[in-house]
């Protein structure tokens, strides 16, 4: 198993745990990948396509969109959006650091649902195109 996919499942099973303490209805609709548009079904909550950053020589960090998605009127969107940003934050700092949040909307095929993208960023270690042996090897 890659360190992404190791770090990628070590987050879904702290949000699967954190919503399933604080949200039971939401059980079955925490996902591990993105739904397809037209297979979102609101509230849920998924993680999306990561991407990586270096965070000092050799060491790398992989940030985890984690999409939060709600419906309802306007107004219990957005009660809502901010009870289950909690829990993300909450599940993220667990097991790495949060960074930014940012609304959006989801189009699923019909009206427009509010959203919020949480950023997870957790470290994976060390990352060289060098073979073990030659790391911190002086050139001859």
């Amino acid at each position: 198993m890659t360190a992404t996919r190791a770090a990628g499942d070590a987050l879904y099973a702290e949000l699967v745990d954190r919503f399933g303490t604080a949200f039971p209805t939401l059980a079955g609709r925490v996902h591990r990948h993105r739904p397809p548009d037209d297979g979102i079904a609101a509230p849920c909550v998924f993680i999306d396509v990561a991407r990586h950053r270096p965070t000092g020589d050799y060491e790398l960090a992989v940030i985890f969109p984690v999409v939060v998605v709600v419906d309802g009127d306007d107004m219990a969107q957005r009660a809502d959006l901010e009870d289950r940003v909690d829990v993300v934050i909450t599940a993220g700092a667990t097991v790495g650091e949060v960074g930014d949040s940012t609304p959006d909307t989801i189009p699923v095929g019909g009206p427009r649902l509010r959203s919020v993208t949480v950023a997870v960023s957790i470290p994976i270690g060390a990352a060289s195109w060098c073979a073990p042996e030659h790391i911190g090897a002086t050139a001859p």
